[in-house]
């Protein structure tokens, strides 16, 4: 399942509110996207680390952006059967990841692989919501 159809299936299934057990497909999904979203959330710590003293409306933006992607990984992965402890363990490996083969002078090439991804996780279920 790409990414694109992984997010379609889990904004509709968490969007519709019915209390349906979700079906191994919206599980596997949503274990999927909460995956991303974590990695997206472990992105903008590392920014919000990296800018340091350097630019505070910047780093708060980083830092308002990591807890919504934080939240939303939590709530992506409640849907698909995980406990938050597993959230947790995903978050502090991909920031410690991200730390390891990174250094901050580099940040913008993380930017550039980074911050379209996350930005098109939560533009495509807001489109979705909208119709």
């Amino acid at each position: 399942m790409n990414r694109t159809a992984a997010i379609i299936v889990i904004a509709l299934a968490l969007s519709t509110g019915a209390q349906a057990e979700p079906t191994d497909v919206q599980k596997l999904a949503a274990n999927n996207v909460s995956h991303q979203f974590i990695d997206c959330a472990a992105f903008f710590a590392f920014t919000a680390m990296c800018l340091g003293n350097q630019d505070p409306p910047l780093k708060a933006r980083a830092e308002r952006q990591r807890k919504d992607y934080i939240n939303l990984a939590f709530g992506t992965a409640t849907a698909a059967g995980l406990k938050p402890e597993i959230v947790v363990a995903r978050y502090k490996t991909a920031f410690d990841k991200l730390q390891k083969h990174t250094d901050c002078l580099n940040v913008s090439i993380l930017r550039e692989r980074h911050l379209v991804q996350c930005e098109a996780l939560i533009e495509v279920p807001q489109r979705l919501k909208r119709h």
